[in-house]
């Protein structure tokens, strides 16, 4: 039968991957139920998946590839839809725009504090006397073809949707001011830069009706969406991206064994109770998902492991291997080390 070979007396199931798979690099943020295909030294796609029907009786292995096949052919088809599609941001849409305008916010006070300083210049582009504050016909002038440019210069970066370094650099020092640890591959960090192209924009329309005169005051960042806050609302799967990458100054980077196994956790509790702001993690969620952990068995059958966590509890999962208690201590120890991380952001 075919994905069927014997060796050594016992039957195993043999898949080769197809081609657009097989072998290729791994796109970054690859979800964690695409594990069985990934090598994790390379960091490719297997070739092939080669797995033990555990029984010497053609028959009986004839029986049991059947669901063998199936799930990987699932898990091929789940593949190429990541390949696809790309991986999902790890930072809401609510984050990006408070981080916008935020910058917005922070051009439109630094205008107001640069005019009111000034340049410092004469009519004949001497430095004037320190003492005389704001801005001489001259500064204006100077100031004026400045914002001008920039703004030029923005238009057509938003007209090309493609934004310039200086952007990126912008959202670089943003990202690192609010703690947040992005793969420059995520979607988020497109989606940044385009707000922040968007909020410079704005903000250029703001300083040249100051600087015909009009009266355009500087907002606040919104006190509940604020860089900082924007931690608050931060959710489990954020949170565990920036625990891979270090999640700090002077962490150390996890081990891939440890991001693996806590990629896995935090994929099992975002089954259970969706991809949720850690500030709104209960006692009783955590009580529920850690009851759920010693309910699930230390080993499932392919067919099974790739069930969400409340599917397969209704399943009959006695005949199993039960999962020790140090296990499913260990695996609560690594996602209470990823929300105390993130707890301390933006704190270096």
């Amino acid at each position: 039968m075919k994905y069927v070979q014997r060796r050594a007396g016992r039957y195993e199931f043999r898949f080769p991957l197809p081609d657009d798979l097989a072998g290729k690099a791994v796109p970054f943020g690859a979800p964690a139920s695409l594990q069985p295909l990934i090598n994790t030294a390379t960091k490719c796609f297997k070739r092939e998946l080669v797995r033990s029907l555990k029984t010497n009786e053609a028959a009986v292995a004839e029986r049991k590839v059947l669901a063998e096949i199936a799930a990987t052919h699932a898990l091929v088809d789940a593949a190429r839809a990541f390949v696809k599609e790309g991986p999902a941001a790890s930072i809401t849409p609510t984050q990006i725009e408070a981080l916008a305008i935020a910058h917005e916010s922070r051009i439109l006070r630094g205008d107001e504090a640069f005019r009111e300083k000034g340049l410092g210049f004469d009519a004949t582009f001497n430095r004037r006397p320190q003492r005389e504050s704001g801005m001489s016909d001259t500064d204006l002038q100077l100031y004026d073809y400045l914002i001008t440019f920039l703004d030029r210069e923005r238009r057509g970066e938003l007209a090309r949707m493609r934004p310039g370094e200086d952007v990126s650099e912008l959202v670089n020092q943003a990202v690192s001011r609010a703690g947040l640890v992005l793969h420059p591959d995520d979607p988020a960090w497109r989606q940044l830069e385009l707000a922040f192209l968007r909020a410079q924009r704005r903000a250029f329309d703001g300083i040249k009706a100051r600087l015909n005169g009009e009266d355009v005051p500087s907002p606040p960042p919104p006190p509940a969406t604020s860089e900082a806050a924007t931690t608050k609302g931060l959710t489990i799967n954020a949170a565990l991206e920036h625990w891979k990458g270090g999640g700090g100054r002077g962490a150390k980077k996890p081990r891939e064994d440890s991001i693996f196994e806590a990629s896995r956790a935090v994929q099992r509790f975002v089954e259970m109770h969706g991809d949720m702001p850690i500030a709104d993690i209960s006692k009783a969620q955590g009580r529920a998902f850690r009851d759920a952990l010693a309910a699930l068995p230390k080993s499932l059958p392919h067919k099974l492991i790739q069930l969400p966590l409340p599917e397969l509890l209704k399943r009959d999962l006695s005949k199993y291997p039960a999962r020790s208690a140090q296990t499913v201590n260990k695996t609560l120890a690594l996602l209470g080390g990823i929300l105390t991380r993130a707890e301390r952001w933006p704190a270096p």
